[in-house]
């Protein structure tokens, strides 16, 4: 697989499961740097929802991991504490609100399909998904 990802002209489509139902990870992302044969990604949660990215632009990298990580940490800690979303929601969406900035920033191409519990979370706490979502692109 090395190999052949690393080739750029390769178009390969890579799925792999999330047993968690999260959207992707910094490092799912950053596959696809590390594998430009790698045109598309997809992440199948356990609860039916479905993830795709199929380009990530540079310097996408920099700003997570430098801008958008340690605010996300900081941003969830008052509403978390005030008792007006659980860590454990947090958790289950914060990585799918990440995915939203990067795409509305055209930093990435990203296609979601949210189903169980991601799906009612984000339901039940639009307002301040949202709100963290505005706040971020704001930055």
């Amino acid at each position: 697989f090395d190999s052949v990802a690393r080739d750029p002209s390769a178009d390969l489509v890579a799925h792999h499961n999330h047993p968690s139902s999260t959207s992707f990870s910094p490092a799912d992302l950053f596959m696809l740097e590390k594998y430009p044969g790698v045109t598309e990604l997809y992440a199948h949660g356990h609860n039916g929802s479905l993830y795709m990215v199929n380009s990530v632009a540079a310097g996408t990298k920099e700003y997570l991991n430098q801008v958008l990580m340690p605010y996300l940490n900081a941003y969830w800690q008052e509403p978390v504490g005030a008792g007006q979303i659980t860590a454990t929601e947090v958790n289950q969406v914060v990585m799918h609100a990440l995915m939203i900035v990067l795409a509305r920033k055209k930093l990435i191409s990203y296609e979601f399909e949210l189903q169980g519990a991601s799906l009612k979370t984000m339901r039940k706490h639009a307002a301040l998904f949202e709100a963290f979502i505005e706040d971020v692109m704001a930055q």
